[in-house]
């Protein structure tokens, strides 16, 4: 079932990041939380920060998931995140140093 992007405004999300090279190797991973503030199928789905940091990521609604209540402790900061509305994960590769040719 698709989700309505729209149904995302205003909710409060955990997001995982890992991060790889342009040949496959692991380079680092982490968490940050924070509130949907946009949704844009042009500009994407733009997140603000706890730490005042604007995230945008793709424009993909059903890459986020309910989440289910509870106490989230970030293994990158030891921070907790108490009773987030959803949360996603996505992994990013980084691209070739000779990108875009």
């Amino acid at each position: 079932m698709e989700r309505d992007p729209y149904s995302l405004l205003g909710k409060y999300v955990l997001i995982g990041i890992t991060r790889i090279s342009a040949d496959g190797e692991f380079l680092e991973e982490g968490e940050c939380h924070g509130r949907i503030a946009l949704v844009d199928p042009d500009l994407g789905i733009r997140v603000a920060l706890s730490d005042g940091e604007v995230l945008t990521l793709p424009p993909d609604p059903d890459s986020f998931r309910d989440a289910k209540p509870g106490v989230y402790r970030l293994r990158s900061t030891g921070e907790e995140v108490v009773d987030p509305d959803l949360t996603t994960v996505w992994t990013i590769r980084e691209p070739t140093p000779d990108w875009p040719r």
